[in-house]
């Protein structure tokens, strides 16, 4: 079949950003030499969230969401979330494995954004600035 890969066990414990490298049909490459996969097809970060990531706003007030670094990995100082209206399957919730929605207007610094990461010390904060937006359940993308 056309674009299928075999899957591979990858160890994200505690959380990694690998780059990945391709090779193309024509190139006869052995999967078995991590060498002969030479293209630069970019790279790939797997976030490890020990403990998921909520956070309750208040209407015409500001929010700022705190994340332990120990249990979200690799997250760092700079980094941004991104407030988007989620999609509900059939059992009523956010769905969290992708980020597919829209930016909701009212929450965050500038179009849906939150500010950089701020770190002090074991926590990070990310600045969802004074909320505007309408009420209801959204979900963060990092």
């Amino acid at each position: 079949p056309v674009g299928f890969f075999d899957p591979i066990k990858v160890p994200v414990n505690p959380g990694l950003t690998a780059r990945l490298c391709w090779c193309g049909k024509m190139d006869n490459c052995n999967p078995g030499n991590p060498a002969e996969f030479r293209t630069d097809a970019g790279i790939i970060t797997f976030l490890r969230l020990e403990e998921e990531v909520s956070v309750r706003c208040l209407l015409k007030a500001a929010c700022v969401v705190p994340v332990v670094l120990e249990k979200a990995r690799p997250m760092a100082a700079g980094d941004q979330l991104m407030v988007k209206n989620g999609t509900a399957d059939p059992g009523g919730k956010l769905g969290r494995l992708s980020c597919e929605g829209y930016m909701v207007p009212g929450l965050g610094i500038e179009d849906s954004k939150s500010g950089r990461m701020q770190v002090r010390g074991a926590s990070g904060d990310f600045d969802l600035g004074f909320v505007e937006a309408a009420t209801g359940s959204y979900i963060l993308c990092w």
